[in-house]
């Protein structure tokens, strides 16, 4: 009976420890509370450290390029966007309008930077305040 009961408080201590969020799940989670406060260093310093823990997280990459979007820091936001189409360059279908919104930003930053642009990416957009760093193209 009693190597029952222990089987049982092991069973569910485990299935406790296996269910926690991972740190960088953890960083995730603070970043993307702080971005809907409008708290973006806050927010990109959470990223980071989740980042530090999951280099090749293309969930966190891709967030972070989105807080770097608000804070206009165009050399970084080329370089995370660019690091996020990297990492989900082998599943480029499950990750498609990430990938767009993505190629999006790094356009962007490089037309803030001064760089060239071809033509047909100079679109102008708006980013729609209701959605987590959602763009929309404005064709006029």
């Amino acid at each position: 009976m009693r190597s029952v009961s222990l089987l049982l408080v092991f069973g569910y201590v485990l299935g406790q420890f296996l269910s926690c969020s991972s740190p960088a799940q953890n960083q995730l989670n603070r970043a993307n509370t702080l971005f809907a406060a409008h708290r973006y260093e806050e927010a990109l310093a959470a990223l980071d450290k989740g980042l530090n823990c999951e280099p090749d997280s293309p969930v966190l990459t891709f967030r972070r390029g989105q807080v770097l979007v608000k804070l206009e820091r165009w050399e970084e936001v080329k370089a995370a966007f660019s690091r996020f189409l990297e990492l989900t360059a082998d599943d480029a279908d499950s990750w498609s309008s990430e990938r767009w919104e993505a190629d999006f930003y790094v356009k962007l930053a490089k037309q803030a930077l001064g760089e060239e642009v071809p033509l047909e990416h100079r679109e102008k957009f708006k980013e729609n305040p209701d959605t987590m760093g959602g763009i929309h193209v404005v064709t006029n």
